[in-house]
């Protein structure tokens, strides 16, 4: 048993599909402290305006120079918005178009609608998985 345990076990010390030991972590280093995390990075960066930006990348850098172009007091997350929009304008592209569109009203869900569909032996696993003896009754 101790080797197919070994076998089993990665770098981990346990047995794959089972909980781990009672006061040990499966994520030692737990989750991204607060404003570490990509989501919140993100956040925040969006919210914030090229005059809060500009000290971060610096005025003399490429992107310093071209967030110096851009309206002051916008957020940057309508700035991004506007430029995908107007890049739609002047070169549709059916993938952002499609990004867009999913992240502003949902993804499609799309449906499929199956009349008639014939697989060999199906009534027989069925009967087998269920334990039916006839077909056509209720149940």
């Amino acid at each position: 048993m101790t080797r197919i345990l070994a076998a089993n076990s990665g770098k981990t010390g346990r047995p794959r599909g089972k909980p781990w030991p009672k006061g040990k972590s499966g994520n030692p280093a737990g989750r991204p402290k607060d404003g570490e995390s990509w989501a919140h990075i993100i956040a925040e960066v969006s919210n914030m305006t090229t005059d809060d930006i500009l000290p971060i990348v610096g005025s003399n850098t490429t992107l310093g120079k071209t967030l110096q172009g851009l309206p002051r007091e916008v957020q940057l997350k309508f700035l991004v918005v506007v430029r995908v929009m107007l890049s739609l304008l002047t070169d549709p592209n059916a993938g952002l178009l499609s990004t867009v569109l999913d992240r502003a009203e949902g993804k499609v869900t799309e449906r499929i609608q199956v009349d008639d569909i014939q697989v060999d032996g199906l009534e027989e696993t069925l009967d087998k998985v269920y334990g039916r003896k006839e077909r056509g009754g209720s149940g």
